[in-house]
């Protein structure tokens, strides 16, 4: 689970961004609200990417 995550130079994230979560509870449910034109794909894609990258940089077993 992420409990700080920040992006920069990427997409529509041009200034280094910090989502933290430490000073809440653990959620089952999390949601990306905002309005229109104002990111939240753009923050799912980089979650992707990220996700990409930890799985690519563990070697594979066998």
């Amino acid at each position: 689970m992420f409990v700080r995550f920040s992006v920069g130079n990427f997409l529509s994230f041009k200034s280094e961004r910090v989502f933290d979560v430490d000073k809440l509870k653990i959620l089952k449910f999390a949601a990306v609200f905002g309005a229109n034109a104002s990111g939240k794909s753009n923050l799912v894609s980089n979650f992707k990417y990220a996700q990409s990258m930890f799985v690519m940089s563990v070697p594979k077993k066998g």
